[in-house]
């Protein structure tokens, strides 16, 4: 081999990482469990308001159940009358 013929070959540079910025940041696992915590916290809240709601309907129909059943059909006639 003659000392000319590899002269052509460049040697390749370093190699290094390129670092190109990212439009939109991954979400450190953190920040993914911080957020999945605050989802479910949200769901529960959905869910103990509508109990809360449910209760309080319960309570209402409760209530009008009880008028009507302490209603007097009788003397309700014997006043229209």
């Amino acid at each position: 081999m003659f000392p000319d013929e590899n002269t052509h070959h460049l040697s390749s540079p370093p190699a290094t990482k390129t670092f190109y910025p990212t439009t939109y940041p991954q979400p450190s696992s953190v920040q993914a469990k911080a957020k999945k915590l605050m989802q479910k916290a949200k769901k529960n809240m959905r869910k103990i308001n509508f109990k809360k709601v449910v209760v309080q309907k319960f309570r209402e129909y409760a209530q009008k159940l009880e008028a009507l059943t302490n209603f007097n059909v009788f003397e309700a006639f014997e006043k229209a009358v």
